[in-house]
């Protein structure tokens, strides 16, 4: 097995839009020059975050030989904003607790949000992307809810 690190600072939310984007693209060279072969960035939501955020960041990756990875939810519209960009990868979240269903996802069943998180990682795979990985957002809430055997089952 291969163990490749991927870096996440640059898909965080509100540290994405604080620092600067000539600081942003300095991360990314040093990154690359630490050895890092995956930096994962935050697909644009407008008008949070944009196009000319990301782009010069996915093409200074790519410029590297570092596969940038556009991180967003777990839905058409995100991966159809990731599939404009010449990025490697996606990766792609929700959140399947009880209290996100209910009051993020607008009261959705956890097997609708699982259906949801597989779909998408299928239309990833099918719009090209060399890697895709799926994420289950907040998943220790699942210990909290008392609900770990449906972590378990997203896992499997």
């Amino acid at each position: 097995m291969v163990t490749t690190l991927l870096d996440s600072t640059l898909r965080e939310g509100e540290l994405f839009r604080v620092l600067k984007l000539s600081t942003k693209l300095e991360l990314v060279e040093r990154l690359a020059d630490a050895g890092l072969k995956r930096v994962e960035i935050t697909v644009d939501y407008p008008p949070r975050t944009t196009r000319e955020d990301v782009e010069p960041l996915v093409k200074k990756c790519n410029s590297l030989g570092v596969e940038a990875v556009l991180h967003g939810r777990a839905i058409r519209q995100d991966l159809e904003a990731a599939a404009k960009y010449d990025a490697a990868g996606v990766g792609l979240y929700i959140a399947l607790t009880e209290i996100h269903r209910t009051h993020k996802l607008h009261g959705i069943s956890y097997q609708e949000g699982l259906e949801r998180l597989m779909d998408a990682v299928k239309t990833a795979r099918e719009m090209g992307f060399r890697y895709v990985r799926a994420t289950v957002e907040d998943a220790s809430r699942f210990y909290l809810e008392g609900q770990l055997p449906l972590l378990v089952d997203a896992v499997n």
